[in-house]
Formats: C-alpha cells, sequence, structure tokens
C-alpha cells in the first residue's frame, strides 16, 4: 500500500512538473508581439543590413504591422451565442509607442480597448449581419482607438471568425 501510494504520488508530482514548465515555456513564447514590415520583411538584414532604403526612407520612418493577439467578443442573443474571434494587428511607425505596444502589457492593454470598442458594437448590424463587413469593423476600433493611442494608422484583422452557439 505505501509503495502504491508512493509510486502515484512521485507520477503526479512529476507530471505536475513537466505539465508547469512545458506552460511557461509556451505562453512565453506565444506572449512575444510579433513585427512584420508591410511589404512582409521581419528584420534589419532583410531590408539589406538596416540601412535607408531605395525610396530615401530610415527604418524608423517606416510603418510596421504589430500583432497585439486574438480576441474574442461574445454576442448574446434570446437563443443563441455568437462568438467573433479575430486575430489582431496594428500598422503604425516604428517608434516609442509601437516598442511600447510591442511589450506584454502595452499588447494587453490595447488587445482590452478592442475588445472593448468591438463590444460596443454588439447590437449593431457589423457584428450581427450574415457575414461582418471587416473594414467597418475596422474603422470603428481605430476611431475608439485614436485618442489613446495617436500613432495607430490601422486596425487590420488578420484573421476574423464568426460562430454561433446554441444556449443551452
Amino acid at each position: 500500500m505505501k509503495k502504491t501510494l508512493a509510486v502515484l504520488l512521485g507520477t503526479v508530482l512529476t507530471f505536475t512538473g513537466v505539465g508547469f514548465g512545458t506552460g511557461k515555456v509556451f505562453l512565453a513564447t506565444e506572449a512575444k508581439a510579433d513585427v512584420v514590415d508591410h511589404d512582409g520583411a521581419t528584420s534589419a538584414e532583410d531590408h539589406g543590413g538596416g540601412h535607408g532604403g531605395g525610396h530615401g526612407e530610415t527604418e524608423a520612418a517606416k510603418d510596421v504591422v504589430i500583432e497585439v493577439g486574438r480576441v474574442m467578443v461574445p454576442i448574446y442573443k434570446a437563443r443563441t451565442i455568437t462568438y467573433v474571434i479575430a486575430q489582431v494587428g496594428v500598422s503604425m511607425p516604428d517608434n516609442d509607442e509601437a516598442s511600447f505596444l510591442r511589450s506584454e502589457a502595452g499588447a494587453t492593454e490595447i488587445r482590452n480597448d478592442i475588445i472593448g470598442a468591438m463590444m460596443q458594437l454588439e447590437k449593431s448590424p457589423i457584428l450581427n449581419g450574415p457575414s461582418i463587413d471587416s473594414e467597418k469593423l475596422s474603422e470603428h476600433v481605430l476611431s475608439s482607438l485614436e485618442d489613446d493611442y495617436s500613432g495607430i494608422k490601422d486596425v487590420l484583422f488578420l484573421s476574423l471568425t464568426k460562430t454561433e452557439t446554441s444556449r443551452g
């Protein structure tokens, strides 16, 4: 009996530690915000060593797309719940505000603001129609973010899905 208890306890502790360590690794890599230039390059080496481009622009003057993560907005109806799920990015110049949004705290802050802006559209036809007009949704979210984030030029929905489930 004591051997069985010791083996069981050892197994539980081992797999708990492995699961915790694996979760830390996956969450750390998932939390990093990816930065991609509009032309698809992801680093200064892709632009010729980080020197100015052929158009006379410097790297700091280029716009970058900062992926801020996935958002999910529930829309409650009488008999169903519709979930709007989106992978969101913002387009802005590469400056101090962009550096802040690349951090975990900045990405979380703007993600919460995007969810709040989308929740305002809960009763509107933008989210309640048969399909979602991503241009109108992007314009609304951008207008609500302009007060707090002046450098944002565009809100991009990298993926946008709508799923309806019955209320149980």
